[in-house]
């Protein structure tokens, strides 16, 4: 045999060796063959973040689930912009939806998986942000997220479908965002209710309660300003709805799902709160709640929608519990996680003050109204001017400084004809009170410049400028020599 074709037969041997190994390797017995599982995925996303511009969001695993990472941890960074991205191949009609809510602009409207939700150049933060499933996917898989807020982190924890991520009117930056898709029951979650408030001098709680524990101050005469709710639940749809009776305003109109409930930065004090749960969950689980009100303490239980608190007395709320039950349980007990209910009734009204207070007490003695008035708006504009609270008269109050604005005739000073303290006038009225002040005046023609001298002295300047006030009552008395006697009661309760 030739040398030539002896290389021949070894070259078409190697190439059939060859050829046999990429069979062995590409072609594999059909029961062990692997293709995607049709599903819901999350693909991609990005992040529009502060000092940095559009980042690309992560994927990694957290707890074996796949979770899309946007923003940043650990670099007080705001997040502007988002989107996200997602691929269904499932077959189920819907889509993932989100909308967030944006600094100086408030909620948008809920977008397609796909679109950019924020702002661009504009350097607003966003501070709130909700996911949802639509049509057939809403009813086989759950959307599962959790923000890292400013100043607060993780503590808010995970919510899902809808709930409020975030916060909304407290200028909180979010930072980072997680997200998650899985189908129902594959992480399983007993439904809760977590809540927090806004407290006198403390501000927003960096917690959030949950499930029946406190939130609020017992003992510190702290009135809640302020509530924020929401409901942590991946099997029932429907949320938690809830109003508050504010000072001042009365009944606010009702919000859901984690929306502010109250005031904030105007000192007002809620009296009174009513909560219910919605949709599915309604029908599956009854709400509880109860308050711990001023000069009351703990309430008892209030239930699906029915009032707790107080009315007509002007007494504020200091603390609150919240629990969700299944239907057909027991209410909680009079002592729970701690705290003991004082009395069983959940809501109390005080009747309206009697007392009343006499336009004229003789031919040439009386009292001024419209002065008094007055002297309220003008005491409100040098407040309100220097960025404090507005204060309201509430006319027990005015009562009770016109009694001291009559008594002054007699002795002008910071006590009474009889010898006690000026503030047993409140006594006296049946008003119960935190902090109090006064200051007096006499010989002044004028509101305006019985105003003027009272913020020419620095004593009587700090009482019209204290921003711990709420209230004020003014009494103008002319006696009947024609002159002016003035008193300013000021009050919170």
């Amino acid at each position: 045999m030739s040398r030539k074709k002896i290389c021949l037969n070894r070259i078409v041997a190697a190439l059939l060796s060859i050829v046999l190994m990429l069979a062995m390797v590409c072609i594999a017995p059909a029961g062990d063959a692997k293709a995607a599982e049709p599903g819901l995925y999350i693909t991609g996303g990005m992040a529009h973040v502060q000092n940095i511009g559009d980042s690309n969001a992560q994927i990694v695993k957290e707890n074996g689930i796949d979770t899309l990472v946007l923003g940043t941890r650990g670099r007080g960074l705001r997040v502007e912009r988002i989107n996200v991205n997602i691929s269904n191949t499932t077959g189920l009609a819907g889509t993932l939806q989100y909308r967030v809510h944006i600094q100086n602009v408030g909620w948008t409207g809920w977008i397609n998986a796909g679109t950019p939700a924020g702002t661009y150049g504009r350097s607003y933060r966003l501070e709130g942000i909700q996911f949802r499933l639509t049509e057939e996917l809403a009813k086989v898989y759950d959307v599962r997220y959790c923000a890292h807020i400013q100043n607060y982190g993780d503590n808010q924890g995970w919510v899902y479908n809808g709930a409020l991520a975030g916060t909304t009117g407290e200028s909180k930056r979010l930072e980072e965002i997680k997200v998650q898709i899985v189908k129902k029951g594959q992480v399983e979650v007993a439904p809760s209710i977590s809540y927090r408030v806004h407290r006198q001098s403390y501000g927003w709680e960096s917690k959030w309660a949950k499930n029946g524990e406190v939130s609020g101050t017992t003992g510190q005469s702290k009135r809640l300003e302020a509530i924020s709710i929401t409901v942590n639940d991946n099997v029932y749809s429907g949320g938690v709805t809830y109003a508050t009776h504010v000072q001042n305003y009365g009944w606010m109109s009702a919000v859901q799902d984690g929306q502010l409930s109250g005031t904030q930065g105007e000192s007002k004090r809620l009296e009174a709160i009513r909560i219910s749960l919605t949709g599915d969950l309604a029908n599956v689980y009854d709400v509880y709640y109860r308050v711990h009100a001023q000069d009351v303490g703990w309430m008892g239980w209030a239930k699906n929608g029915e009032d707790a608190g107080t009315s007509g007395g002007s007494k504020r709320l200091e603390a609150i519990q919240i629990v969700i039950v299944p239907k057909g349980n027991d209410a909680p007990s009079s002592y729970y996680k701690g705290v003991t209910a004082v009395t069983n009734e959940c809501f109390k009204e005080f009747k309206a003050t009697t007392q009343s207070f006499p336009v004229s007490d003789g031919a040439n003695n009386s009292y001024n109204a419209g002065f008094e008035e007055e002297v309220l708006r003008l005491v409100n504009i040098e407040r309100t001017s220097r960025g404090l609270a507005a204060l309201t008269m509430p006319e027990d109050l005015r009562a009770v400084a016109r009694v001291r604005a009559k008594e002054t005739v007699t002795l002008f000073e910071h006590s009474r004809p009889d010898g006690r303290s000026c503030f047993t006038a409140l006594d006296d009225a049946g008003i119960d009170y935190w902090t109090c002040g006064e200051n007096i005046a006499m010989g002044y023609t004028t509101p305006q410049s019985v105003v003027n001298g009272w913020m020419n002295s620095d004593g009587h300047r700090r009482n019209i400028l204290n921003p711990n006030f709420e209230e004020l009552g003014v009494g103008c008395y002319k006696d009947s020599k024609g002159r002016y006697y003035w008193a300013q009661m000021f009050l919170t309760r």
